[in-house]
């Protein structure tokens, strides 16, 4: 053996080139110099590379080797050719290139290798994440990351006091984007989780703790939460182009359907890549609970094509999309739909698989569009948009356009074929938002219209200003029964509506007008673009409308009611206040998610 600087010893084999001389062994990284230390009986002697070393007895080596593991590394030489204990470093830690290393998700917070990584950061209310990061009061820690307990907010950010305000009826998360970012749908799942898509065109976007990079253009966001806004899984899909998500389903399975386009030259969906014909394509893809991509259909032709709407029949396995297409020709499957004039509707329906199973397109010179699709409880098909050609034929009546456009709805069994249609409309513009059909085959149809006064069944409607929003209810025959609508003197949009339990029905949308009105119930309005949700029973009766306002533009686009009448609201805001009650968000632009009940 042969020993060095403060004690260190080893073995004489490794550092002799031929007996009795030193070998040079500055690659062992024991000193800084080739000079070293002999240590026998307290003398110090000094030997140089090549020294004759004959006059060193081993014994007398090993007698002053007298190694120490308390103050090593761990794994590193005990100095006579062993190694010290690497169970030195404690529980739930590995020496890793001669240091004691935590695995992950555990912290050495009191910085004691003898009891090793004793914190397990991934679920301790007083070290999560890191060290000292307490969640505080009415939280908990999840997967390294603080969370409010049901009903409980941090408002102010700040988790040394914890969420700090009870809410009873609203829960707000907010996701932060540096520019536009727009929720198009949300469903809710068999287990009561949140789906919910739209698209982005900011640098980043920020769901949960995670960041998102923007490809080019708009990207696509599919986004899996729990009832609680809790993040499940984030899917962000997209490239140089303008991509976006506009229609979603799930079925019984919990399988995801999506829908919209692209005009990127290419786009992944997991490892099945699409690619675009040329112009603005369509695109269908099917998603797993937990998020992986079973399939996925891009179709369209050198124009610009759009699907808007999607749903699914789980009973009998498939789905149908609905959509415009202004391509001279668009192929879907083996069918190609021809163009008349301007844009065109079509209807698609495939089975879960992603085959074609046949295809309707609808439309004349003008520029006609489909924009939401459903199914009553027959499975038959109810299809709403709207048209500016001067008429338009669905399978049955001409439908004559009464202004510049008018709402068309019909209904179409499950081959396609047309049972019913009709139209709505004034001297000026009217669109469709959305569509529910509740278990009565009752149907109902929210939208706006601008037109000074609208009929809906013979019940005359004025406009109280610019663009007024209604609700419509007809029943399965097309037959009308009643409509509202929401006015005043500027624009006043109804964006969704969903149905509750007994029989309640839920409506919500945005307004810039002073003041509107849900029966003799009035909410004010902040300056700018306010939110608000109302409920109705089914014979169109107020129960109640309540306003939720910022300093700036705040827009609703997507609703879902769950089966406890929880009301879950998304959409886009740029206030740097938006207030929902007890606990307002703070943000320059991004997204919202409330829970609302009354």
């Amino acid at each position: 053996m042969y020993c060095g600087d403060e004690g260190k010893c080893v073995p004489l084999e490794s550092i002799i080139y031929d007996v009795g001389k030193i070998y040079d062994i500055v690659n062992l990284d024991i000193f800084d110099s080739y000079d070293y230390v002999f240590y026998e009986n307290g003398d110090n002697e000094i030997f140089e590379t090549g020294d004759n070393l004959y006059d060193i007895g081993y014994d007398e080596i090993i007698d002053v080797c007298n190694p120490d593991c308390s103050n090593k590394k761990c794994g590193d030489s005990d100095g006579c050719g062993g190694k010290c204990n690497i169970n030195t470093c404690g529980d739930n830690a590995i020496c890793l290139d001669y240091k004691c290393t935590c695995l992950e998700g555990y912290l050495n917070c009191d910085e004691d290798w003898n009891n090793g990584c004793e914190i397990n950061s991934t679920n301790d209310h007083n070290n999560c994440g890191y060290c000292k990061n307490s969640c505080g009061n009415n939280a908990y820690c999840k997967d390294s990351n603080c969370y409010c307990d049901y009903k409980f907010r941090n408002c102010d950010e700040d988790w040394v006091n914890g969420c700090e305000v009870e809410v009873d009826n609203a829960l707000i998360w907010n996701f932060k984007a540096d520019y536009y970012a727009f929720p198009s749908a949300m469903v809710i799942d068999n287990d009561g989780n949140l789906i919910l898509c739209g698209c982005f065109n900011g640098s980043k976007i920020e769901f949960g703790n995670s960041n998102f990079t923007n490809k080019g253009g708009y990207d696509i966001f599919l986004v899996k939460l729990d009832k609680n806004g809790n993040i499940i899984w984030t899917k962000i899909i997209g490239e140089e182009g303008n991509d976006c998500a506009y229609g979603l389903a799930v079925d019984t399975s919990n399988n995801i359907y999506i829908t919209g386009s692209f005009d990127s030259n290419n786009i992944s969906f997991g490892e099945a890549k699409l690619w675009t014909n040329g112009g603005k394509d369509i695109f269908v893809a099917k998603y797993d609970y937990e998020g992986n991509v079973i399939w996925a259909k891009s179709f369209g032709g050198d124009g610009s094509d759009i699907a808007n709407s999607i749903i699914v029949d789980s009973l009998n396995k498939t789905i149908y999309i609905v959509g415009s297409f202004m391509s001279s020709e668009m192929s879907i499957g083996n069918q190609i739909l021809i163009n008349n004039g301007g844009r065109d509707i079509f209807i698609s329906k495939f089975n879960d698989n992603g085959w074609h199973i046949w295809s309707k397109s609808f439309g004349s010179d003008g520029w006609d569009e489909g924009l939401i699709i459903n199914l009553d409880n027959s499975n038959n098909i109810i299809v709403s948009g709207y048209y500016d050609s001067s008429s338009i034929n669905l399978g049955g009546d001409n439908l004559a356009n009464q202004g510049l456009k008018d709402i068309f709805i019909a209904k179409f069994d499950l081959s396609g074929q047309h049972i019913w249609s009709k139209s709505f409309g004034g001297s000026l513009r009217e669109e469709p938002s959305s569509l529910f059909v509740d278990n009565e085959n009752y149907i109902y149809l929210t939208g706006y219209f601008s037109s000074p006064v609208i009929r809906f069944g013979g019940v005359e409607h004025k406009n109280k200003g610019l663009d007024d929003g209604f609700v419509l209810k007809l029943d399965e025959n097309s037959n009308y029964l009643w409509s509202i609508n929401i006015s005043g003197e500027k624009n006043d949009y109804v964006k969704c509506i969903y149905g509750g339990e007994d029989g309640l029905l839920f409506f919500s949308g945005y307004y810039n007008s002073s003041e509107v009105k849900l029966g003799d119930i009035s909410i004010p309005n902040s300056g700018e673009n306010d939110i608000f949700l109302a409920s109705i029973n089914k014979n169109g009766e107020p129960i109640y409308i309540k306003n939720f306002v910022g300093n700036s533009d705040d827009i609703v686009s997507a609703m879902v009611v769950n089966n406890e009448n929880f009301t879950y609201l998304s959409g886009f805001t740029l206030s740097t206040m938006l207030n929902f009650g007890d606990c307002p968000i703070y943000n320059n632009s991004g997204i919202f998610l409330l829970k609302y009940k009354k």
